[in-house]
C-alpha cells in the first residue's frame, strides 16, 4: 500500500515538473526521492511518470494518483481536527521535532509541570526535512530542526516564504561520532584526512541507500570524496548509535548539543570529536508561525529550551 509520504512525493513532483526540484521542496536527498517513486510505480505495476532531460511528465496514471493524492491529504488533514470538534478546549502544545535526545528529555521535564487534565500534549520525532511542512500546515506549534552553513541562506529563504520564523538556539561546529573501540576515539579533534580511511554510516533519509555511498549523502556532499561502503543502512538514528558502539572503525557525523543525554555518550560509549578545517557548521534551532500570537504554553516552552541553551557551550574549533 502507498504510504503517506508517497502521495505527498508525487503531489511535489506534479507541483514542479522537476525530480531535483521536488526534492529542494521536500527536503529529502535526491536520490532517496527517486528510490521512492520508483518502488511506488513497482509496488502499483504503472507507470506514472515518463522522466527525460527537460523535466518530469505524469502519466494519465499519474495525474490520477495526484488526483487521490489530494483528497486523501485533505481528509487526513480533517482527521486531525477531530480532537477540536469533539474534546472540550484546552491548552496545546504540539512539537515536531529531529531526533534528539536533548529535546526529548526537555520536552518531558516541562509537560511534568502541566496539568494533564487542562492539557494536550503531543510530541513527534521526524526527519529535520519534514518539519517545516508541519508547522506551516499547523500541525506542529513549534519545529525544533537544524541547518548547515552551506545551505543556511536558501533555507532560511524557504522559511520566509512559508511564513514561518526560525529563532536559533545553539550554533556548533561538526563532530565525527565514534564508538569507545574506533582508533580515533581519544582524539580531541579530527581533521577530514583522518576520517577517508573509515566508512561512513548515515540513515537512509539522507543518503542513497541503493549505493551506500557517502558522496550521496544529503547533509555532507562537500565533505567527503571517498567511496567507503557502508556496511549497514540504517532506518532511524538510534540504532546507527548503537551499531557505533559495537564498531571498531565506522563513524557518522552529528550533533553533541542533541545527544547530551544520550546513554551511550554519558557512559562514554560513543565520542564526539569536532572536525576540524572544514569551515562549516551547524545551527539548532525553534521553527514557529512567527506571524501569529503564540500560546502561553508555547512562550512557556520556548522560554525553557533558550534558557538551557544559553547554558550550553559548544567546542571551538
Amino acid at each position: 500500500m502507498p504510504k503517506l509520504e508517497h502521495f505527498e512525493y508525487m503531489l511535489g513532483v506534479a507541483q514542479t515538473k522537476s525530480i531535483s526540484k521536488a526534492a529542494n521542496l521536500l527536503y529529502v536527498s535526491q536520490p532517496y526521492l527517486s528510490q521512492s517513486l520508483k518502488e511506488l510505480e513497482e509496488e502499483l505495476g504503472v507507470q506514472l511518470m515518463t522522466r527525460s532531460n527537460r523535466g518530469v511528465v505524469l502519466t494519465p496514471a499519474g495525474e490520477q494518483f495526484v488526483k487521490y493524492g489530494r483528497q486523501i491529504l485533505q481528509l487526513v488533514e480533517k482527521t486531525r481536527h477531530l480532537s477540536e470538534l469533539y474534546q472540550p478546549p484546552a491548552d496545546r502544545l504540539a512539537v515536531s521535532s529531529i531526533y534528539s535526545f536533548t529535546m526529548l528529555d526537555l520536552f518531558e521535564s516541562f509537560t511534568k509541570t502541566l496539568n494533564p487534565q487542562t492539557t494536550r500534549i503531543y510530541y513527534e520525532e521526524i526527519p529535520n526535512c519534514s518539519i517545516l511542512e508541519k508547522v506551516r500546515n499547523r500541525r506542529s506549534d513549534l519545529g525544533l530542526v537544524y541547518l548547515l552553513s552551506t545551505t543556511e541562506g536558501s533555507v532560511r529563504t524557504q522559511i520566509e516564504d512559508m511564513e514561518l520564523t526560525f529563532q536559533p538556539l545553539c550554533q556548533e561546529p561538526l563532530y565525527a561520532v565514534v564508538g569507545y573501540r574506533h582508533p580515533l576515539a581519544k582524539q580531541p579533534s579530527v581533521t577530514l584526512a583522518q576520517l577517508e580511511e573509515y566508512p561512513l554510516l548515515v540513515e537512509k533519509i539522507k543518503g542513497n541507500s541503493q549505493q551506500n555511498s557517502a558522496q550521496d549523502n544529503l547533509l555532507f556532499p562537500h565533505l567527503f570524496t571517498s567511496n567507503q561502503k557502508m556496511p549497514i543502512v540504517f532506518d532511524n538514528n538510534r540504532s546507527l548509535m548503537y551499531y557505533l558502539t559495537k564498531s571498531e572503525r565506522c563513524f557518522s557525523v552529528g550533533q553533541k548539543s542533541l545527544n547530551l543525554s544520550n546513554p551511550f555518550y554519558i557512559s562514554r560509549e560513543l565520542s564526539y570529536i569536532p572536525i576540524t578545517g572544514t569551515g562549516t557548521y551547524t545551527i539548532t534551532g525553534m521553527v514557529f508561525r512567527g506571524q501569529e500570537t503564540p500560546s502561553s504554553l508555547l512562550k512557556q516552552f520556548m522560554a525553557s529550551l533558550t534558557r538551557f541553551f544559553d547554558g550550553y557551550q559548544p567546542d571551538q574549533v
